[in-house]
């Protein structure tokens, strides 16, 4: 239980309510902070391996100012990405936290990744999907509008968000189109939807557990 490190950044003094865990792969530890920067730090020392500003703070009041990382790191292979609030979605490259790619997308909730897309719930309601690769916008669904989406969770050939009113959306992931949706309960969803093996897992804020299979895979 003894400490072995911390790090610690300079915070501004208004920020959006919650914050991303921390993501541990290989020898770093990378996490995004409520001042807009993305750091990787050496899992042993704690050491700085690299830290960068993905959202710079814009605006003559603290509300305009808000540019949190709220959501939690997404690492895929050698890259690395972020989504900031009243920002941008980027590509980072992993050893180095160079800039590959970015663009204007602000986000809260989260974001995810299969082998060739990102998929973000937008702060307004929208489901974004761009190539991972180039960061080219591939689909927009704006069918849920301010319905307070979780992060998006990859299922398969799926991409799915859970809402406000207890709702499961499943997204065709190659087109944003609507798949299928199940009530798992009254109570809101606020955690994004889990995958283990072949089964989707829905936790809601009323306390009920759902689980999902999806149907199109080979038995």
């Amino acid at each position: 239980g003894k400490q072995a490190w911390f790090a610690q950044q300079t915070m501004p003094r208004l920020s959006v309510r919650g914050t991303g865990a921390p993501v541990v792969d290989g020898n770093l530890v990378i996490c995004g902070f409520d001042n807009g920067r993305v750091a990787a730090y050496d899992v042993n020392d704690g050491s700085v391996a690299w830290d960068v500003l993905v959202v710079p703070p814009a605006g003559r009041t603290e509300v305009e100012r808000l540019a949190d990382l709220n959501a939690t790191v997404v690492v895929v292979g050698e890259d690395v990405y972020a989504v900031g609030y009243q920002g941008r979605l980027a590509a980072l490259a992993r050893e180095s936290g160079r800039a590959l790619w970015s663009v204007e997308l602000s986000s809260y909730s989260g974001l995810s990744a299969d082998f060739n897309n990102i998929y973000v719930s937008g702060d307004g309601g929208e489901l974004v999907a761009v190539e991972r690769r180039t960061g080219r916008e591939l689909w927009r669904q704006e069918m849920l509008a301010y319905r307070d989406l979780t992060a998006p969770t990859a299922f398969g050939a799926a991409v799915v968000v859970g809402d406000l009113e207890g709702y499961v959306h499943f997204f065709q992931a190659g087109t944003g189109e609507l798949q299928a949706r199940v009530r798992a309960d009254s109570a809101r969803i606020t955690s994004a939807p889990l995958v283990v093996n072949d089964l989707l897992f829905v936790l809601t804020d009323g306390g009920k557990l759902v689980a999902y299979r999806d149907q199109t895979a080979p038995e």
